[in-house]
């Protein structure tokens, strides 16, 4: 089953970052499950991308990529072109990353937005059937004195 994954930051224009289609491999009930399929998923690719990248620094140029212009396009409609390595990989678990993110969730850090409609806590019940679009939203706290 086919998503479209939508991560925006508090701050940034609408459309500054764009979707990405992730196959899911089971449809999940819950809005746990939900978490846990998607960050498994975007695990997966940042760490075969930070290998490559590993690989890439290490001199290996055979492993090195390029882009196309849809790819191009794609990244500009972003508002970022680059190969999408990532800067540091951390020796972090998919458990670990699983957890952290629903305890990013559970404390109010991040919004699940289903096709528009927002969810809550991690047992709320939820119909995905293919083709919805799920925006995750990190929120910033804002802080301050009091006088």
């Amino acid at each position: 089953m086919q998503i479209e994954v939508k991560i925006k930051k508090a701050g940034r224009k609408e459309n500054s970052i764009a979707g990405v289609n992730i196959q899911l491999p089971k449809a999940p009930v819950t809005v746990s499950e939900l978490i846990e399929c998607v960050v498994a998923e975007v695990y997966s690719n940042y760490m075969s991308k930070s290998q490559l990248s590993a690989g890439f620094e290490g001199g290996e140029l055979s492993k090195a990529g390029y882009m196309t212009d849809e790819e191009i396009d794609r990244k500009s409609a972003g508002g970022k072109i680059d190969f999408g390595f990532p800067a540091m990989a951390e020796n972090q678990s998919r458990r670990q990353a699983v957890q952290l993110a629903k305890q990013a969730f559970c404390d109010g850090e991040v919004a699940l937005f289903i096709d528009g409609k927002r969810y809550e806590n991690l047992t709320d019940k939820i119909s995905i059937s293919g083709g919805e679009t799920v925006t995750f939203v990190k929120l910033a706290m804002l802080t301050g004195r009091l006088w």
